[in-house]
């Protein structure tokens, strides 16, 4: 009972709101008549009202945290973490002896003597056991001594050697053991130029191989998956995915998604590690030839060319799209920078490979690293890390638009110059500019003054990345050089510490860095420490090119790595679905859903459209016919669906025998300049962004349909059409039949940015342009296993 009344007297004092009973201001006496003093004390009056404002804070401090008890629930989100309830290290600085006191423990006593609880660091006291090196040189001593007894037992002394062990005494196996250790140093590798072994792995005319990985104890979980240069760094704060040969960050542990949004618009930044796209330095006579395959020409123009600007597009092989490239020509056109994604890393190495005797190809895959940053302060955060080695004119340039808003910068701005040890500062540092022109700043850099041309060469050969690694200085070095009387200011600049070649480009995505492998580490941990700095992984750049109404990597069906991932994510939600009993999952089978319930199908799509067209115009119920092939003859809209169900069921049988379903892509992706005339087995479709017209929240894998002529006024009725409380109605009338379908929403939910939901999709071309054609900008919306529709408005997505 004791505990239950304090608790409530706790409760009472958190919301009591102290005041003064008498206001000592009104000294004289009041008016017999109006009750009003003759004579107000003005300092007197302001110190009650300061004791009362202050005493209003203190309760609403104390009401805030009554519930919160212990220090580390009164943390901000970001600094929560799971351990911080009994492990003090786990909660800041300023915090631990509150959070100690609280723990029952205390800090050391002033005699020295060790408290309950707490050795001589104040941290909690635990079981002593080897760790870091220790625990590392047993175990590397254990599998000596392993080593060694096998050695022995197998009889084997050099390089295979059988011999008899008990004939060979020590001293013969330690001269043998020299001898061979003579011979291997005097072949050995040229040295590195480098204590940190940082080395360039780029790939002349070949696929480039990371031919030494200088952690050895992370060797063996590089096999198949490679790390990037920050993997460490992000496998601590994400959830990692092994993608592309890559293991890459997915999404951050903490919940994010209002934050991604925020930060990307309104303050902040979001970062990225892209060193899993691919950099390709092309050189040679046939050069020309080549990148006019790849991009179709378009990437041939004189601006591109001739004056430096960079091109971005989508690359092509055999009529087909591959991925979202950037293509870069430097030294006047003589070379050109291709950076892809890793998705179609094989296939374009394979067409570039074939062509070595035109051109010469550096495989910089594990050579060169990027950083993508966007953001509102995205300029200004990368600003604050890279520091110039010299006042050139591109360094100086760079400074005076690091002040502006990321947004203000256009796409293709390009800056390029040697930067200095980003380790050297304690802290990102905001460079001091003068005020200047930004309008006259950006016309001299898009004229080419911010690139400077000896920084670019170094970047894209491998002298000049090698030379960017020559006495580059481990942590342990720089900690020395760091003297107490320079706390809270840069390293001095030796003359053995090297200069980094930069690159940094305004893209689609944000703002990315190019630099040297081995440099990506030092760029990122200082980049983690600018202010509103937020991390992001492939499921934030996604989410950020919804917002903006592109097209993501996973929005790309018409491209077959693309296409490849869809399926993919269907048959995982269909194993899913599949695990769950009956009673606990949708019965898709009464829902009739056209295609797979489980993604988008393009292939059912594919099949819909086409067949449609040979529908007569008077249908004939009379009968099911089949051709001598035994293909189905289509004689009404029946007929269609159940010529569908064959064809799928074809397919099924096909893949069971392992063999490949689709030679090509059912999908391609068109324009809507004029109507697709030209007849193809391929579905051409047109990339669109929508948004509901009234309320409504789409998903992913969402259907799109075309509205029926005869019900087109009255959705657009219903549309208008309020209910008593004043809002929009939820959905129109019902939904159309399956031979309206003309496309799928790859992605759709609620648009932060928007305010409402969007999504973006793919819809047939055909149908595209006559809508197009009659000024009609509107169709229908319906997620799966849901019955009920949205009208929706779209517009088409530059490509």
């Amino acid at each position: 009972m004791a505990d239950f009344n304090q608790r409530r007297t706790k409760l009472y004092n958190s919301r009591l709101i102290r005041a003064e009973v008498a206001d000592p201001a009104f000294t004289a006496a009041q008016d017999p008549v109006t009750g009003v003093s003759a004579k107000l004390d003005v300092e007197k009056f302001v110190q009650s009202r300061e004791f009362e404002i202050k005493e209003f804070e203190l309760s609403k401090l104390r009401s805030r945290y009554s519930s919160a008890t212990r220090v580390f629930q009164s943390l901000p989100r970001s600094m929560r973490r799971r351990t911080a309830s009994h492990n003090v290290r786990r909660v800041p600085k300023r915090l631990r002896t509150r959070a100690l006191r609280e723990m029952g423990l205390s800090m050391k006593e002033p005699d020295g003597n060790e408290t309950k609880g707490v050795d001589r660091q104040g941290r909690p006291s635990k079981a002593k056991h080897s760790r870091g090196r220790e625990l590392y040189r047993l175990r590397r001593q254990e599998k000596l001594l392993r080593y060694a007894a096998r050695l022995k037992l197998s009889g084997h002394l050099v390089d295979g050697e059988r011999v008899n062990v008990r004939n060979v005494k020590m001293r013969a196996k330690l001269k043998a053991l020299r001898e061979r250790i003579q011979e291997l140093s005097q072949s050995a590798e040229t040295p590195l130029n480098n204590v940190c072994g940082s080395v360039d792995w780029t790939g002349i005319n070949e696929r480039a191989t990371i031919g030494k990985v200088s952690t050895i104890r992370y060797i063996s979980r590089q096999r198949d998956f490679k790390w990037l240069p920050t993997h460490v760094w992000h496998a601590k704060r994400a959830h990692m995915v092994k993608r592309w040969g890559w293991n890459i960050a997915y999404e951050p542990t903490m919940k994010c998604f209002r934050q991604t949004s925020r930060q990307s618009r309104i303050k902040g930044c979001i970062g990225f590690d892209t060193s899993f796209y691919t950099t390709i330095v092309l050189k040679g006579d046939g050069l020309g030839k080549v990148v006019e395959i790849l991009t179709n020409g378009k990437a041939l123009g004189k601006k591109y060319v001739q004056n430096g600007r960079i091109w971005e597009g989508f690359v092509q092989l055999d009529d087909e799209l591959l991925c979202h490239s950037m293509v870069w020509w430097i030294k006047n056109g003589k070379e050109c920078v291709l950076r892809i994604h890793p998705s179609v890393y094989d296939r374009i190495m394979d067409y570039l490979l074939s062509k070595r005797d035109e051109i010469e190809i550096q495989d910089s895959r594990y050579s060169i690293g990027s950083i993508t940053v966007t953001g509102p302060q995205a300029l200004c955060s990368l600003a604050s890390i890279i520091h110039p080695s010299s006042e050139a004119v591109a360094s100086q340039l760079f400074r005076q638009l690091s002040t502006l808003n990321s947004s203000a910068i256009p796409l293709g701005t390009t800056f390029s110059f040697f930067a200095d040890d980003p380790r050297l500062w304690p802290r990102p540092t905001k460079p001091h500019t003068k005020p200047s022109d930004p309008l006259e700043t950006i016309i001299q850099v898009q004229s080419g003054a911010g690139v400077e041309v000896c920084a670019v060469e170094a970047l894209f050969s491998v002298e000049g990345r090698v030379a960017s690694y020559a006495g580059q200085p481990s942590l342990k070095q720089l900690g020395r050089r760091r003297t107490p009387d320079l706390v809270g200011r840069p390293i001095p600049k030796a003359d053995s510490d090297p200069s980094i070649p930069i690159v940094l480009v305004k893209l689609q995505c944000g703002f990315v860095l190019l630099t040297p492998w081995h440099w990506v580490l030092p760029f990122w941990h200082q980049l983690a420490h600018t202010p509103h700095f937020a991390l992001g992984g492939l499921k934030q750049l996604a989410q950020l090119e919804f917002e903006k109404g592109e097209l993501s990597f996973a929005d790309c069906a018409f491209t077959r790595a693309g296409f490849v991932e869809g399926l993919a994510k269907m048959e995982e939600l269909e194993a899913r679905w599949a695990k769950r009993p009956k009673s606990k999952r949708v019965n898709y089978d009464k829902l009739d859903e056209p295609g797979s319930p489980f993604g988008c199908d393009w292939r059912y799509l594919q099949l819909l459209r086409q067949k449609l067209k040979q529908v007569p115009r008077v249908e004939d119920y009379s009968g099911t016919e089949f051709t001598i092939t035994q293909e189905r003859v289509i004689k009404n809209k029946q007929d269609v669906f159940e010529a569908i169900e064959d064809q799928k069921e074809k397919d099924r049988l096909i893949n069971a025998l392992g063999k490949p379903v689709f030679t090509q892509l059912p999908i391609k992706l068109v324009g809507l300049t004029q109507q697709p005339d030209t007849p193809s087995s391929r579905l051409s479709v047109v990339a669109v962004k929508f948004r509901m017209v009234n309320r409504g929240h789409p998903a992913d894998n969402a259907r799109i349909y075309a509205i029926p002529e005869e019900s087109y006024l009255r959705w657009l009725e219903e549309a208008g059409k309020k209910t008593i409380l004043g809002k929009t109605m939820p959905f129109g009338p019902e939904c159309p039949g399956k031979e309206y379908l003309i496309g799928y929403a790859t992605s759709a939910t609620f648009n932060l940015a928007a305010g409402k939901g969007t999504g973006v999709g793919l819809i047939d071309a055909e149908v595209a342009y006559d809508l197009h054609t009659k000024n009609r900008h509107t169709f229908i919306v319906r997620n799966v296993a849901s019955t009920a529709c949205y009208l929706a408005e779209w517009t088409l997505v530059a490509v």
